[in-house]
């Protein structure tokens, strides 16, 4: 008999004997496997080791590395929400707050919910389009415009299309997050949209067909 049976016959042993599955020296508590005793012991143990983890920054259920200032892991912190959220959805709650119902059968959300992450979505685009305007300048590179309202981003190898629909999108926001997430590279920069729309109809702009053409000229004369 191996040591795991060996066990297991201790303690059914112990459960037909209404004893206590850990020592098997006193009764176990009412509706428990346990004694008293025993309980608390565990109960000790388990709270050491959780500060154990805690303290080495460790998730408290899986052993992985805690995320952030979390006290579980990126992993189990996604299962709990998960098991939240499908929970709600049975209810017929909001997936987010779970304290309002839904706005409709084909919803998810509640309506200050949604509203609340439509706001954060514009603003966060807000942001990330300021930064990558900063990094490219903040002014069209072929007129020198600087007001925010005019500018846009461009392609210089004229890809923006072929760029856009590789990413299944049409949306210069898209556009924007896909520069940072790749560290703006240098196929970037900044034009406002008379000559973006110039450079797109015509091939270039007609500002830098007049430099060109002042300079052949001053190179002729």
């Amino acid at each position: 008999m191996g040591n795991a049976e060996y066990k297991r016959e201790i303690k059914k042993l112990r459960a037909s004997k209404n004893l206590c599955l850990n020592c098997g020296l006193m009764p176990p508590k009412p509706n428990q496997t346990q004694c008293e005793n025993c309980c608390i012991k565990q109960a000790q143990y388990q709270k050491a080791h959780h500060q154990r983890l805690i303290s080495k920054k460790l998730c408290t259920r899986c052993g992985k590395p805690s995320y952030q200032s979390y006290k579980i892991c990126q992993e189990c912190r996604a299962k709990e929400f998960k098991g939240k959220r499908d929970a709600f959805a049975l209810n017929g709650m909001c997936k987010t707050c779970g304290r309002k119902p839904i706005r409709g059968p084909q919803y998810t959300l509640c309506q200050d919910c949604r509203d609340r992450l439509i706001k954060n979505k514009r603003l966060n685009e807000k942001r990330n389009k300021i930064k990558v305007f900063n990094h490219y300048g903040n002014h069209c590179v072929c007129c020198g415009e600087s007001n925010k309202e005019f500018l846009t981003i461009d392609h210089k190898n004229n890809d923006g299309a072929a760029h856009k629909k590789s990413m299944k999108t049409k949306s210069s926001y898209s556009v924007i997050n896909w520069i940072i997430k790749h560290n703006y590279p240098d196929t970037f920069q900044i034009l406002c949209f008379n000559c973006n729309c110039a450079k797109g109809i015509y091939g270039i702009c007609p500002h830098q067909k007049q430099i060109t053409e002042y300079i052949t000229n001053q190179i002729l004369t």
